[in-house]
């Protein structure tokens, strides 16, 4: 069986999504439908739906 392993930047952002710490959550496995997480200390698996969330950064500029 493969071990879970840390998100990437874009599966913690759908993690956030559903309010929860990413920190606390590892992947197991991801498809472009879902994704399957387990939590890092309890071992508790839940299985979310993905969502594609866009960043939207400050562009303020510095002189």
């Amino acid at each position: 069986m493969k071990h879970a392993k840390k998100p990437t930047r874009a599966q913690k952002l759908m993690i956030g999504y559903y309010h929860l710490k990413p920190e606390n959550w590892l992947v197991r496995s991801a498809s472009p439908d879902e994704l399957n997480i387990e939590h890092r200390y309890t071992g508790q698996r839940r299985t979310i739906a993905a969502v594609f969330i866009t960043e939207h950064k400050d562009k303020k500029c510095r002189r």
